[in-house]
């Protein structure tokens, strides 16, 4: 059926076909094309938020308090790591079996907390990925996953005070590690020997160290 298209200069009567591809797009299709590509862009917005409020949250809220948002925006350490966080549907080989099978949560990390091999004491907690497991395994020395940076880290690899790895704990769930160190130096970026310097007493804190 042919119709009227004033919009294309010289002519009066075209078909929409035999309209070059230009001129439809600045005679009535562009609007679709516009609307796609604003969503588009909306959506890539909203993304930039989420992951943004979800780093925001960490520190305030709990970690775990920001799994819905990284849930929501679909975290590369989750889609990394899916495979190995799958449901255990075997309880009792999850727990009693003999066989390594850590359960990363929904972000893809679990929790490490670091203690002196000698003499006991909790020198930091932090959060590992398979990437940080596997280059703890793989060198002996402590790697974790940086949350506020989204990537791997070696405790030490600017300050020099490393964590040397003699033994990896794995709690019943195997959702937890306990790592026997030797430290080379403070634990603390703070400069103290460990992060938990302080012990609640009341409602206020007092340092250990003196």
């Amino acid at each position: 059926m042919r119709r009227s298209n004033p919009s294309f200069p010289g002519s009066s009567w075209r078909t929409v076909a035999e309209t070059p591809l230009p001129w439809r797009l600045r005679c009535g299709w562009s609007r679709p094309v516009k609307a796609a590509v604003q969503f588009i862009t909306s959506l890539a917005v909203l993304t930039k938020r989420l992951r943004g409020a979800a780093w925001i949250l960490g520190p305030v809220c709990g970690y775990r308090a920001t799994n819905l948002i990284r849930g929501l925006i679909g975290g590369s350490q989750a889609k990394r790591n899916g495979a190995i966080s799958e449901s255990i549907d075997d309880p009792a080989r999850q727990e009693e079996g003999g066989e390594f099978r850590p359960k990363f949560d929904s972000a893809g990390l679990l929790t490490a907390v670091a203690q002196h091999a000698a003499t006991g004491e909790v020198l930091m907690v932090a959060f590992m990925d398979q990437a940080a497991l596997d280059a703890t395994r793989r060198t002996g020395l402590a790697h974790f996953h940086s949350r506020s940076r989204g990537r791997l880290w070696m405790k030490g690899e600017t300050s020099g005070h490393t964590l040397a790895v003699e033994a990896i704990l794995v709690d019943c769930d195997q959702d937890a590690l306990v790592l026997k160190v030797r430290p080379a130096g403070p634990a603390c970026h703070t400069g103290a020997r460990t992060c938990f310097y302080r012990a609640l007493e009341g409602e206020g804190l007092t340092r250990l160290d003196g």
